[in-house]
């Protein structure tokens, strides 16, 4: 069901009555079980000042409470489910099943945006021909929050549109010619955006408009965070071992690992370096703690590379590179 927030035409009464909007883009918002800030977020999508009919779309694993409240509490929203267990990417691609609109806009259920979020990255997502585009998703941690973004993304907040090598689900925008058969991961929670990007057309070029943000409600505490991104480096490790991508030498030769910690925090104090003044200053401060999360990243890459986890995915490469869901 869509949600057009323009106020309709009176309709003639001896006419048939005004045709049916078109829907212009399906918000797509993944729904796990820990989704406690879920109705927050729904209320700042269903808000949006958007000029054209949009349909929220939440996409939650299994059988879920939580979905079927919302679902009650909130008409315009329409629910779609995937099996318990596929994650984030799994639910993503459930709602790109079902989903109507030309653009697909993506947003996870811990964050809520801005009134004009929709409007500003739907609009940037066609400046960019319709390729992906993501924005920038805040972090409600002070400095945990960020070291953590600092270690996971490899890059500060720039200050204008810049182009980027991976995909951020949490915030981003694509359009359905754009993504064509492309999918994310199933069960592969925090590596799912990496195989999207793979299983995209060469040469896919996406950008990150950090004027299109998001905040993230959920905080994480120093474990919470550590024990987050060593998951992260787990499935990493997983993907790149089997697709011929950046990092894959990491992932099949363990003598290069202890490399892994210092070469990523080189490459993001580079990035951040051209993030402006304010970002350099933020990672000159923060560098140790983001050096602690890379160590755990490490971790949880050399398990996923060389541990029980690595054979399980064996099949990944085929099924990235045939675009089929995994």
């Amino acid at each position: 069901m869509s949600a057009a927030l323009d106020t309709p035409a009176p309709a003639d009464p001896s006419g048939p009555g005004p045709p049916r909007q078109e829907t212009s883009v399906s918000v797509i918002i993944p729904l796990g079980r820990d989704a406690d800030q879920a109705e927050t977020c729904l209320r700042s999508v269903l808000s949006q000042g958007f000029a054209t009919a949009f349909e929220v779309i939440l996409a939650a694993e299994g059988d879920n409470p939580i979905a079927d409240r919302l679902e009650r509490d909130f008409p315009p929203v329409r629910v779609v489910r995937c099996p318990s267990g596929a994650g984030p990417g799994g639910a993503r691609n459930a709602g790109i099943d079902q989903a109507e609109g030309k653009y697909l806009a993506f947003i996870d259920a811990d964050c809520i945006a801005r009134r004009d979020w929709l409007a500003r990255i739907a609009s940037a997502c066609r400046a960019n021909g319709g390729g992906p585009v993501c924005g920038w998703v805040e972090s409600s941690g002070r400095w945990i929050g960020l070291a953590c973004d600092l270690a996971e993304r490899g890059v500060g907040r720039p200050n204008r549109p810049i182009e980027i090598r991976e995909i951020w689900g949490a915030n981003m925008c694509v359009s359905t010619r754009a993504l064509g058969a492309a999918r994310f991961a199933e069960g592969l929670d925090g590596a799912e955006e990496i195989c999207l990007l793979a299983s995209m057309r060469p040469g896919t070029r996406v950008m990150l408009d950090p004027s299109v943000a998001v905040l993230r409600l959920r905080r994480l505490t120093f474990s919470q965070a550590l024990r987050r991104i060593h998951e992260l480096g787990r499935r990493a490790a997983i993907v790149r071992r089997h697709l011929a991508m950046p990092g894959l030498s990491f992932a099949r030769h363990r003598w290069l690992l202890p490399l892994l910690p210092i070469s990523r925090l080189g490459v993001t104090a580079w990035r951040v370096s051209r993030c402006g003044v304010r970002q350099m200053l933020a990672f000159a401060v923060l560098w140790p703690l983001v050096l602690c999360h890379l160590l755990w990243y490490t971790a949880g890459f050399a398990e996923g590379a060389f541990g029980q986890q690595a054979r399980r995915h064996a099949d990944l490469g085929h099924q990235v590179r045939g675009g089929t869901v995994l």
